[in-house]
């Protein structure tokens, strides 16, 4: 890319500048724009798309932003094109926000990542029929008039390889819903790319029926070393002694007072709630697919739930690992917090939030959960944590 005035436009006063490793870069119609004094940007495990917002103060009277709400947008950390750089975001811009004072001129983007149409807008298949379709195939089909693609680890059993006998799709009823709720059933998560591409990305410890490696981040989390501030919450809410699985169906049995019998294909406790909580649900699917999946969505009701009962969240003063790379979410990161009685163990991150402040600097805020919170296996997986730090959830009852 040439550093002409016509190819890249500062949007703070002054002269054209070299961006460095943590320049922030927003690309808008074939400009690469400058000088962004605010940012904060959220990628997550959880959420679909990831959002933004951008700011720039005192911006010259003469610098025109050529951009209207619904544009297409990418948002990079450093160079483009032709030197190395790290892209954060493809997608479009919601909202513009421009406010003027005696003083000074500024500008606000806050914008989503590309699978916001997915999220916003209605499913649409013709007849509304879904019928032995794979979770990946399904999902393309779907997502391919929104101009997304999507990609994903097939698996026969576990996966995006996973056939759907039969799913019918309701009015009005979300593109990114239907693919989410068949992700559930084929144990994988959806995750926005940066580049704006969708990803089925395997569920921790799952990988077709097998263990399931996930990458490292190259540094951790130290007191002392990189943490600025942490948090440690526990919690014992949305727990349950038992979560059953129940199949959809009309049975006259149910008037000689069996139905619990008929119906109920699996229940799974957890040992670590004392009082009484139960929690049934029923298989969205025929019969065939309800007991095919019943036992693997019970368990992983009770594993989700237990593992989200731990939530460490930790501010550090870099974006970078020390071996460079950016943080991302679906990492494990080494954690040594001694301070919050956390013994050192390997945690997975479940969110990241890049931050640009003129007075507080470039920091990242993480959220992360052990893997048991996106986690399917048939027992409690209190081995994930340490024993210590398990322990508080059963000495809380």
């Amino acid at each position: 890319m040439q550093n002409s005035a016509a190819q890249r436009i500062v949007v703070t006063a002054g002269k054209l500048k070299t961006p460095d490793e943590n320049e922030i870069t927003v690309i808008l119609k074939g400009q690469a724009w400058l000088g962004w004094a605010d940012m904060t940007l959220t990628r997550s495990l959880e959420t679909c798309p990831p959002v933004f917002t951008l700011s720039v103060y005192d911006l010259d009277d003469d610098t025109r932003f050529p951009a209207v709400p619904g544009d297409p947008i990418e948002v990079w950390i450093g160079p483009w094109k032709g030197h190395p750089g790290n892209q954060l975001l493809t997608g479009y811009i919601d909202r513009l926000q421009t406010q003027v004072s005696p003083n000074s001129r500024s500008l606000t983007i806050v914008g989503r990542g590309k699978t916001q149409d997915l999220v916003d807008c209605s499913a649409r298949w013709k007849g509304g029929q879904i019928v032995s379709s794979s979770v990946l195939e399904t999902a393309r089909k779907l997502a391919e008039p929104f101009g997304i693609t999507v990609a994903g680890v097939p698996g026969p059993a576990v996966g995006s390889g996973k056939v759907i006998p039969y799913k019918c799709i309701m009015v009005g009823e979300r593109a990114f819903t239907v693919i989410e709720e068949l992700c559930r059933i084929a144990a994988i998560i959806p995750v926005e790319l940066p580049d704006g591409s969708l990803y089925l990305c395997p569920s921790p410890g799952v990988k077709d029926d097998e263990q399931f490696t996930f990458a490292q981040t190259a540094s951790g989390f130290a007191e002392g070393v990189n943490v600025q501030s942490a948090a440690m919450l526990t919690s014992a809410d949305g727990r349950y002694s038992e979560v059953a699985a129940h199949r959809q169906s009309f049975d006259g049995m149910r008037d000689l007072g069996n139905f619990d019998a008929v119906n109920t294909i699996v229940t799974v406790k957890d040992p670590a709630v004392k009082r009484y909580r139960p929690f049934d649900f029923v298989m969205e699917l025929g019969r065939a697919m309800a007991i095919e999946n019943a036992d693997r969505r019970a368990h992983w009701e009770v594993a989700r739930r237990w593992g989200r009962g731990f939530r460490l969240s930790l501010t550090t003063d870099t974006w970078r690992d020390s071996a460079g790379a950016l943080y991302e979410v679906n990492k494990l990161a080494h954690v040594q917090l001694p301070k919050l009685g956390v013994p050192d163990d390997f945690w997975l991150i479940a969110e990241v939030t890049f931050k640009a402040h003129p007075k507080t600097g470039r920091t990242c805020d993480l959220v992360l959960m052990p893997p048991a919170a996106f986690f399917v296996q048939p027992t409690l997986p209190y081995a994930n944590l340490p024993a210590d730090i398990a322990g508080l959830a059963i000495n809380r009852h």
